[in-house]
């Protein structure tokens, strides 16, 4: 039997303006930038900040997303694991 071990979870959460979503991430909750991911006109289309060992991934979908899927936020989370191998020399 193989043993998964998981690294944990990111949230990856939806915004009209991700770029106005980390500044308050980092002004109110103390996340740090770790990666900021722009489209020609340097609107933040993906985003990765952290404090301590959480992470939140962000994405940027314009003001009128949520307009046009008619529904609340959408949020998923991503599991990252690992999975041991073993050893077939031994």
């Amino acid at each position: 039997m193989s043993s998964v071990k998981f690294r944990g979870v990111t949230p990856n959460l939806m915004y009209e303006d991700a770029e106005e979503a980390i500044v308050w991430l980092e002004r109110v909750l103390g996340f740090e930038e770790r990666a900021r991911y722009v489209d020609r006109d340097g609107v933040v289309k993906k985003a990765e900040v952290f404090a301590g060992d959480t992470e939140i991934w962000l994405s940027g979908h314009g003001k009128a997303y949520w307009d046009n899927h008619a529904r609340g936020p959408e949020q998923y989370l991503v599991i990252w694991q690992m999975t041991l191998m073993r050893n077939t020399n031994e």
